[in-house]
């Protein structure tokens, strides 16, 4: 329930940002390293440690719901390898729900579909990326995977 409300105060904070201070773009960072990921996640060898360098810094983090689940190249290749082996397919719809920069900062609703071990699962994510020198150095999202229909 807690996710939950995280989540409303950020689309509702999407809503209210005055356009002035913030703008929206279908080809920043984070849009062009997801739709990468999706094709990548698809190629068992798509997930290199030289195309996650084109999307990230050396020590760029992923946090998942107030945990880290990845930091650094090396070790995102393996983590998404990981996830590729267990999934069936695995994808982030685009174009995100809503999105906008502010800075070095990208915030961002999107949606991932994904099957595994043939349990479809659907999530709505929201949160935030820190863009460096034009590279993701974190990424921290909100993660609320919605009831499966019995």
């Amino acid at each position: 329930m807690n996710n939950l409300i995280k989540i409303i105060v950020i689309l509702s904070l999407c809503h209210v940002i005055n356009p002035v201070f913030a703008e929206s773009s279908d080809d920043n960072v984070l849009v062009q390293m997801f739709t990468w990921w999706n094709a990548a996640m698809k190629d068992p060898d798509g997930l290199t440690e030289e195309s996650f360098r084109k999307y990230y810094t050396e020590d760029a983090a992923i946090i998942i719901n107030s945990k880290e689940r990845v930091r650094g190249i090396r070790p995102m290749v393996a983590h998404f390898k990981g996830i590729q082996q267990r999934s069936e397919f695995v994808e982030i719809i685009l174009p995100f729900e809503e999105g906008f920069e502010s800075s070095d900062r990208i915030f961002t609703h999107h949606k991932l579909r994904a099957r595994e071990n043939s349990v479809d699962r659907n999530a709505d994510l929201m949160g935030y990326a820190i863009v460096e020198d034009g590279k993701l150095a974190l990424v921290s999202l909100i993660s609320y995977t919605s009831p499966t229909a019995e």
